[in-house]
C-alpha cells in the first residue's frame, strides 16, 4: 500500500482546493494534476480513483474509496458532506490545514528527540565498552568475554523492550479510535490527553458544521461527525445520540447524556444555541476554539515529549554509569587483595 504522509496530504488537499475554488470540475482538476510530473504513487492512485469513480457515477466521497490508499474517516466525511452542500473548497481547505498542523507537530517532536536519541546511541555503547574494559583488568589472560556478552545482552534487552513498547503504543492509539474505554483512559493522561481530546472535538465540530451547512438531517450530521472524530468515546456517544435525535428529542439531550465525550461547557453552549436558533454559529465557534486549543496542546506536547525522552535516557545512562562504578570498585578491591 502506498504511503501518504501528513505533509503530502496537506499539499494534496491544498492543490485540490485551489482548483475547486477556481470553479474547475473535480474530474478536470484530477486529470490536470495527473498530468503534472513528480506525483507520488499515493496521489496518482487517489486521483485516478476519483476519475474512475466519477466516470462510473459515484460521488467524490464514494470515489475516494476506490484507490488502494487507506484514507481516514475525517477525509471521507468532510469531502462527502462538503460535496453535498456545495462547499467542497471549504472542506478541502480544512483538510489541508488539519494535516499541515499534524505534520508540523510531528516535525517539532522529531527535532526535539534528535539530541537525546543521539546521546543514547553514543553513551550506551561507550558505557558497555567501559564496563567490559574495566572488568577485563581483573583477567590476566585478556578480555572478560562473559562480562562483554552480559553487558551487550542487557543493552539488547533494553532495545527490544523499547521496540515492544513502541508497537504497543501504536496499537493502543489505533484501538482508541474505536474503543471508548481506551480512548477515555488516554484522554486522562497528562499532555497527550488534552491534545487528543481537543483534536477529536475539533474534527467533530468541523464535520458537524459542514454537515449542517450542507442541509443534512440532524441524525446524519451527528453520526457523521462522530465517525470523523476518530475518538472511541465520541463515536460511541454520537451513535447513541443519533438514536435519541431520531426519536424527535432535541440535540441537547444527545449531548448532555455523555459527559465522557463532551465537556460540560460545550454541552451547555449547544443547548443554549439550539434553543435560541444559533446552533450553526455556535458549532462554528467551538470548531475554531478547539482548533486553537488543539494547536496549543500539540505545541506543548512537541515541547515536552523530547524532555521526557531525554530524562529517560539520562536515567538509563545513569544506570550504566553505576555499573561502571561497580566494575571499577571490583578492580580496586582486586588490586588491594593482590597487595595483601
Amino acid at each position: 500500500m502506498a504511503r501518504f504522509s501528513a505533509k503530502a496530504k496537506s499539499r494534496f488537499y491544498s492543490n485540490l482546493e485551489k482548483y475547486a475554488r477556481s470553479g474547475f470540475g473535480i474530474e478536470n482538476a484530477c486529470e490536470s494534476m495527473l498530468a503534472q510530473p513528480g506525483l507520488k504513487v499515493a496521489e496518482r492512485e487517489i486521483l485516478g480513483g476519483i476519475v474512475d469513480g466519477i466516470n462510473a457515477g459515484d460521488s467524490i466521497g464514494q470515489a475516494l474509496n476506490r484507490s488502494r490508499v487507506k484514507l481516514t474517516s475525517v477525509e471521507v466525511e468532510i469531502v462527502t458532506a462538503s460535496e453535498k452542500g456545495g462547499l467542497l473548497e471549504k472542506g478541502l481547505a480544512h483538510l489541508a490545514d488539519y494535516f499541515r498542523r499534524v505534520h508540523q507537530t510531528r516535525i517539532k517532536i522529531l527535532r526535539g528527540l534528535a539530541y537525546p536519541f543521539v546521546l543514547a546511541h553514543i553513551a550506551i555503547p561507550l558505557a558497555v565498552v567501559a564496563i567490559t574494559m574495566i572488568s577485563s583488568v581483573l583477567q590476566e589472560g585478556g578480555v572478560n568475554w562473559d562480562m562483554a556478552i552480559n553487558a551487550g545482552s542487557w543493552v539488547a534487552r533494553g532495545y527490544i523492550a523499547a521496540i515492544a513498547l513502541g508497537i504497543f503504543l501504536v496499537w493502543v492509539f489505533r484501538a482508541a479510535k474505536t474503543s471508548a474505554p481506551i480512548d477515555s483512559f488516554l484522554n486522562r493522561l497528562p499532555l497527550i490527553g488534552r491534545a487528543r481530546k481537543s483534536l477529536a472535538l475539533s474534527r467533530f465540530c468541523e464535520v458537524f458544521h459542514i454537515h449542517m451547512l450542507s442541509g443534512l438531517r440532524m441524525s446524519e450530521t451527528l453520526e457523521g461527525a462522530g465517525r470523523a472524530a476518530q475518538s472511541g468515546a465520541i463515536t460511541k456517544a454520537a451513535l447513541k445520540g443519533t438514536e435519541i435525535v431520531k426519536e424527535g428529542r432535541p440535540l441537547s439531550d444527545a449531548i448532555f447524556g455523555f459527559a465522557e465525550a463532551y465537556p460540560n461547557d460545550f454541552a451547555r453552549g449547544i443547548a443554549a444555541a439550539e434553543q435560541s436558533g444559533e446552533l450553526d454559529r455556535e458549532i462554528d465557534q467551538w470548531a475554531r476554539f478547539y482548533n486553537e486549543d488543539a494547536g496549543e496542546a500539540m505545541d506543548r506536547l512537541a515541547e515536552w515529549t523530547p524532555k521526557v525522552f531525554y530524562f529517560a535516557v539520562v536515567i538509563f545512562v545513569a544506570g550504566l554509569v553505576i555499573r561502571i562504578a561497580m566494575a571499577y570498585r571490583d578492580v580496586i578491591n582486586g588490586l588491594l587483595d593482590m597487595d595483601i
